[in-house]
């Protein structure tokens, strides 16, 4: 029976040896606790990261990067003030603030370039496969364009409130985008639009796109949330300030000190990326320290 904590060198060399596991040996089942942690270091995926840096060149700086944590390597993929990204049909769609909507192939070479509206400061997007649509979060126009995939012309922009069109500011900041079926889902800072007045009254709202109507928020009580994303059956959404993964029943799933922003699912895993706190200034009256760093968590929820 092995009992030591380094027990997977152990089982190496009594296989070498000629014993089975499980008819000569076994571990003891006070170490399944350490099992998460040995497994978490053996997680071979590629991760996909966004930066909007202004500041760029060709190694550093804003872009699309590919992370290999296995060789603990990140390599830049291409340069620009990155936003959020998606898979499409036929490849990729990237938003870059200084160009516009970048496609790319699977390879990462840039097809084509769609045009954004002038300061419409995009963020997240999504595709529709159900219409054949491409929506981008336009937080800077309280609004979410509806661009066509294959004409890529905008077809449709989709307004939360009338209030931009009369001061033309940032008043709800839309974030991310998720569809379910006929759902559109997407985070914002600030429900009643707000956000100019100090008001962080953040939600995720569902957008019926069959009928064209705002049903309402589904998560409520968020403080700057972003991404937001079905993953094991659940909707859920990063609680950005507080640094929390929460769900719709405000099931917290995960809570680090970073501001996160932009996660995905793979396995049993998230992945978390976490940002240079974007606001040290207003950080939650509990936390212990405000992390400058960046970089991507994977978290395996169950064992924490």
């Amino acid at each position: 029976i092995i009992t030591t904590v380094n027990y997977l060198s152990v089982i190496d060399e009594l296989h070498e040896i000629g014993f089975v596991m499980g008819d000569d040996f076994c571990v003891t089942p006070l170490l399944n606790t350490r099992e998460a942690k040995d497994r978490l270091f053996e997680f071979d995926r590629k991760i996909l990261v966004s930066s909007p840096e202004h500041a760029q060149s060709k190694e550093t700086g804003g872009g699309l990067y590919l992370l290999d944590p296995v060789k603990d390597s990140a390599v830049k993929i291409l340069s620009g003030k990155g936003r959020d990204l998606c898979r499409l049909p036929d490849g990729y769609g990237w938003i870059d603030n200084l160009r516009g909507l970048i496609f790319l192939d699977y390879q990462f070479n840039e097809t084509s370039i769609c045009e954004l509206p002038a300061n419409c400061e995009a963020h997240g997007i999504v595709y529709d496969g159900k219409r054949n649509n491409i929506l981008v979060g336009f937080a800077g126009r309280d609004s979410i364009g509806v661009y066509n995939y294959d004409s890529k012309e905008l077809i449709n922009e989709i307004r939360i409130s009338p209030k931009w069109e009369i001061n033309f500011k940032d008043n709800h900041h839309i974030n991310d985008l998720c569809i379910i079926s006929d759902s559109l889902f997407f985070s914002m800072f600030s429900y009643s639009g707000n956000w100019p007045n100090e008001c962080y009254d953040g939600v995720v709202a569902e957008y019926d796109l069959a009928r064209n109507t705002l049903v309402g928020p589904v998560i409520n009580n968020l403080w700057m949330p972003h991404s937001v994303k079905r993953v094991w059956g659940k909707l859920m959404v990063l609680d950005s300030m507080r640094g929390q993964i929460t769900d719709m029943n405000h099931g917290i799933s995960g809570r680090f000190d970073s501001f996160i922003r932009g996660f995905d699912a793979s396995d049993n895993y998230l992945l978390i990326g976490a940002s240079e706190h974007r606001y040290p200034e207003k950080a939650p009256a509990g936390a212990m320290n405000i992390p400058l760093d960046a970089g991507v968590f994977i978290f395996e929820p169950k064992s924490k």
